[in-house]
């Protein structure tokens, strides 16, 4: 009986034992668990991962795309309008126009494709309803500009026009809704989608590492995939957020210089922009900006980034001997001892030899008629640095181009195209000036003697020759605060303010003097001229100033000219005037 039940213990024991290949079994079925839970728990970290991922590539991205479109085609458009705005040939500027009118169907189709890939993001709403508001004014504008773009002599003259300045408002309104678009609302959820994608990342990689030191025999080879996937996963989304991040600063850096240079009204306030523009972008870093006011002429230095620096600068004559302004594109300089250094470099570089320079053409008017140079001792500008250097050189140039176009325009409309004097509108306007200071005044009305006969005898040149050599004289006899205006054909007026009338009489019998004692040129005949002078104390209005002037020089006239008279406002009963006159001359 005892053997009995010896011989039932050893069998269960024998049953309680596991058997080798149930061993291998069973290992094989926890391996197999632990990969399956190992591929399961990396599936649903992965997932995590990819989420964010998926939201930015499959939700955002796609309208981010179209509004980058459209920021590249709202630039091509006021490109294309600033080239009309400057092209004198009417044939050129009938194809910037046609070429403006192309782009804005492509524009208005990169809006559809946009609202159709947009998501309704937070602050979306009232953007879209802004750049949608200022395509409205575009397109009611946009036939009236462009018909008057057509028909203009002088396009550029249009600068002040109201629907001109209304359409470049618009323009202004609907590239700013769309980098609002663009940078505010769709970007800003990409980078919050990517920075989740990031996070996300970062915690897989600390759970996958967790995981190893617990399974590293069991599912090493499977960790290090699933960890090197996820490195460079990590990896391309890092370098894409960088991308994107300096493509987000160079954004908002250009739109800053945009606004800044808009608000620039003259050149000197466009320096002022650039300077500062230099110095964030340089900030270690000697620039300057020199101009030059035509190829043949020599550069001008406009500005340096740091006020304080009194070194010397680049000492380039001017744009055709400068080899950044010849080649119209950007030179960088590793060294000052280089072989292929710039020579005008090569004479400022140190004992040490560490100097590195850029030199960025800045073309004014398709010409490149200015170069920024910055020198450092830091090596080379980085990339991102050399990309806002060339969007301050573009941008600074077609200012400065504009701000010139509108400058020769302001004194086009101010002045005498032939004399160079005021003309009659300019002198109203600064007598009105005088009037409300209360300031007086003498008026002195001029009239060249025979000059018909002068045309007629020698031609209408002979006749401009003398108008012209009789203004540069009259201007060099008179106060520089004096106004010297030509009142048409060969009639002259001019206003002498804080003037007693005794004294601006002694003024026109200088300038009479000096004509009669001019040098002439042999073929043309000797010039006098009469004047008539008034002052404002004797009437109360110029309107009557000058007909009491103009009186006068009737009466020197009629004594037989080259003479000057004064008129002289007599009471006579019933308070009537009239004017008598004293003459002074030949």
């Amino acid at each position: 009986m005892r053997a009995d039940v010896g011989r039932v213990e050893r069998s269960g024991g024998a049953r309680r034992r596991v058997a080798p290949h149930v061993r291998v079994a069973i290992v094989a079925v926890v391996l197999l668990a632990a990969g399956v839970l190992f591929l399961a728990l990396t599936l649903r970290w992965l997932n995590e991962v990819q989420e964010p991922v998926d939201v930015a590539t499959t939700s955002v991205q796609p309208a981010a795309a179209e509004l980058r479109q459209l920021t590249v085609g709202l630039g091509r458009v006021q490109y294309l309008f600033d080239s009309a705005m400057l092209e004198a040939d009417p044939v050129v500027r009938v194809g910037h126009i046609e070429e403006l009118r192309a782009q804005r169907s492509v524009n208005e189709e990169a809006w559809r494709a946009f609202r159709s890939a947009s998501v309704d993001l937070p602050g979306e709403a009232a953007l879209i309803a802004d750049y949608e508001a200022a395509a409205a004014r575009q397109d009611d504008l946009a036939g009236v500009v462009g018909y008057a773009l057509v028909l203009a002599d002088d396009p550029a003259g249009l600068v002040r026009d109201d629907d001109v300045v209304s359409l470049l408002a618009a323009q202004a309104d609907a590239q700013e809704a769309v980098a609002g678009l663009t940078s505010d609302v769709y970007d800003a959820r990409l980078r919050t989608e990517l920075a989740s994608a990031a996070a996300a990342v970062d915690a897989t990689r600390s759970r996958l590492l967790a995981l190893f030191a617990a399974l590293a025999m069991v599912v090493g080879a499977m960790s290090v995939v699933a960890i090197r996937s996820a490195w460079r996963e990590d990896r391309r989304q890092r370098g894409e957020q960088r991308r994107r991040a300096a493509e987000a600063r160079r954004n908002e850096f250009e739109a800053r210089l945009y606004r800044a240079l808009q608000m620039a009204t003259g050149e000197s306030f466009a320096y002022e922009v650039v300077a500062q523009a230099l110095r964030e972008t340089l900030p270690t870093a000697r620039a300057e900006l020199l101009v030059a006011d035509s190829a043949e002429a020599p550069f001008r230095r406009t500005l340096r980034s740091d006020q304080r620096d009194r070194g010397a600068g680049c000492r380039v004559a001017g744009p055709s001997h400068c080899p950044s302004a010849q080649r119209g594109d950007r030179l960088v300089f590793t060294s000052a001892t280089d072989l292929d250094a710039c020579p005008y470099l090569r004479e400022r570089a140190p004992s040490d030899g560490t100097l590195s320079a850029v030199c960025q053409p800045v073309a004014i008017a398709g010409r490149s008629l200015g170069v920024i140079h910055a020198t450092t001792r830091d090596g080379v500008p980085s990339d991102e640095a050399l990309s806002a250097l060339d969007l301050i050189g573009r941008r600074s140039g077609d200012r400065i181009a504009l701000l010139r176009v509108m400058a020769e325009t302001e004194s086009q409309a101010r002045t005498d195209p032939l004399t160079g004097l005021l003309n009659r509108r300019s002198l109203e306007a600064k007598v009105r000036e005088l009037e409300a200071a209360e300031r007086g005044y003498c008026v002195a009305y001029g009239d060249l003697d025979h000059f018909k006969a002068l045309n007629d005898t020698h031609g209408h040149e002979a006749g401009d020759r003398a108008l012209l050599r009789f203004a540069e004289l009259l201007v060099a006899c008179i106060r520089p605060d004096d106004l010297a205006c030509r009142f048409g054909g060969e009639e002259f007026v001019v206003v002498l303010p804080d003037c007693e009338l005794d004294e601006a009489a002694a003024v026109m019998e200088r300038v009479r003097v000096s004509l009669s004692d001019a040098r002439i040129p042999d073929d043309e005949p000797p010039m006098t001229v009469s004047f008539g002078v008034a002052s404002s104390a004797q009437a109360e209005s110029f309107s009557r100033v000058v007909a009491l002037a103009d009186g006068a020089l009737l009466r020197a006239k009629s004594s037989g000219r080259d003479r000057v008279v004064t008129a002289t406002p007599l009471a006579l009963p019933g308070g009537d005037r009239t004017v008598g006159e004293v003459s002074s001359g030949s």
